[in-house]
């Protein structure tokens, strides 16, 4: 029984989140090494704020975590775990205890590395409300799914569409990375910000010119990719039906430009404050212009090269290349058309949503 909830409510977890949990990977174990994050740990010990940060992302991931499991028992496949209610208190605890552990692996070994260096610090009280705030989660989360299993099932009544609720149709795949992804979109989103935010603060320095923002646009831009593969896994799948629609292209484009400009503001907005709000600069609109074609084009290549061999390599040939193109003095209003025009060629393709 205990292989059988730990590929239910354990692999299917780590399933959902896995472009999130790839990221992660990557920057702790790839682009970090062990002295950066104990520098970087240390700097949010000594910092209120920062520690107050840490908790405060804990809490959300494990928000996502138990959502999911409550969103798991509602699925008519996971009805049969209803009989966990038969369960005396003391098992329960121990499932839930095993699947809490392996789905907050994550929190666990971070805390642990925590506590190492409180203690070097002299900071035990930290340690202490760390502690207190990851019982508390286990506590809140071992209460909500106990409540669910005791229950009885509710009659299923389908009311409005699940997949597509009164929701407009450019905003179907936002809707998919609030409720399906969130954590994938929370992290890529953060990870972008943080690193635009950078390359905007070494360019205030005074050394750089506008290049180097451009290229910090680049980098930002391939951070989203997982996003814009997941959004070519969407409409392949969840979208199928639609593509029997002849679309004209203007409908297309109006869709796209609405779902990515909704889901680049952010970084449309740091721009906007970095170089001021008296008034829109020619420099200032086309930096807007290059990032959001940046991030279409990429969509682009991942949607047409998708399904073939070798798209990474045609996505690193294209980072080079407008990087090369950039550093050489190429003017990104010229990057910019150039990444429109391929952009529109792709949407024109009945492939293409």
């Amino acid at each position: 029984m205990r292989e059988i909830y730990i590929k239910s409510f354990v692999a299917s977890f780590y399933k959902a989140f896995l472009g999130f949990f790839v990221l992660v990977l990557l920057i702790v174990g790839v682009f970090m090494e062990y002295k950066q994050h104990v520098l970087v740990a240390e700097r949010l010990l000594q910092s209120d704020f920062g520690y107050i940060t840490i908790l405060l992302a804990l809490l959300t991931y494990s928000f996502f975590q138990i959502r999911f499991q409550l969103t798991l028992l509602n699925e008519p496949k996971y009805r049969v775990f209803q009989n966990l209610a038969f369960l005396s208190k003391k098992d329960f605890f121990i499932f839930y205890f095993t699947q809490w552990v392996s789905n907050n692996l994550l929190i666990w070994i971070y805390g642990l590395f925590l506590t190492f260096i409180s203690f070097g610090l002299g900071a035990s009280y930290k340690v202490l409300v760390l502690w207190s705030t990851l019982l508390l989660i286990f506590a809140i989360g071992l209460i909500l799914i106990y409540q669910k299993v005791q229950k009885p099932i509710p009659e299923r009544v389908i009311r409005v569409s699940k997949l597509f609720p009164i929701v407009p149709y450019p905003f179907w795949f936002l809707t998919h990375l609030k409720t399906d992804r969130p954590l994938l979109l929370l992290g890529i989103k953060a990870l972008s910000i943080l690193l635009l935010n950078a390359f905007l603060f070494s360019f205030s320095s005074g050394s750089y010119d506008l290049r180097w923002v451009q290229f910090g646009l680049l980098c930002s831009a391939y951070i989203h990719i997982p996003i814009w593969m997941d959004k070519v896994e969407f409409d392949q799948d969840r979208l199928a039906f639609f593509r029997n629609y002849p679309r004209p292209i203007s409908s297309k484009l109006r869709d796209h430009l609405i779902n990515a400009g909704v889901l680049l503001f952010p970084e449309v907005l740091i721009l906007l404050m970095k170089f001021g709000w008296g008034g829109l600069s020619l420099d200032l609109i086309i930096l807007c212009g290059f990032w959001l074609a940046l991030n279409l084009a990429l969509y682009g290549l991942i949607q047409w090269k998708r399904w073939q061999m070798g798209w990474e390599r045609m996505a690193l040939i294209a980072f080079f290349g407008i990087f090369l193109l950039t550093i050489y003095g190429a003017p990104a209003i010229i990057i910019l058309v150039f990444l429109s025009f391929f952009f529109l060629a792709r949407i024109r393709s009945t492939q293409c949503l």
